[in-house]
């Protein structure tokens, strides 16, 4: 049985190349451009529990986002941490 998707929900991101996306669309609650470099530091440098946290982090609607921000905040702020750091590089 095939399970019906909810097309109503905004397309935050679109994959590019491989494991590769880009923001195509950015929702003015929460900052979701910081959170988006969040996201992909943990789907690139994460174990693969954090990689899987990473990619259900993408899907989230901006509720689930917080819940997982919330549950994780030791691998979030990892993460946040990479990314700025990272940023600061460039």
């Amino acid at each position: 049985m095939k399970v019906k998707r909810n097309n109503m929900k905004p397309k935050l991101f679109e994959n590019i190349s491989g494991n590769q996306f880009k923001m195509i669309e950015t929702i003015s609650e929460g900052n979701y451009a910081d959170d988006f470099k969040v996201i992909e530091m943990m789907r690139q440098y994460g174990g693969s529990f954090v990689k899987a946290l990473g990619l259900a982090a993408r899907y989230a609607d901006p509720d689930n986002l917080e819940r997982i921000k919330k549950a994780w905040p030791e691998y979030w702020q990892k993460y946040s941490d990479l990314a700025s750091k990272q940023s600061q590089s460039k």
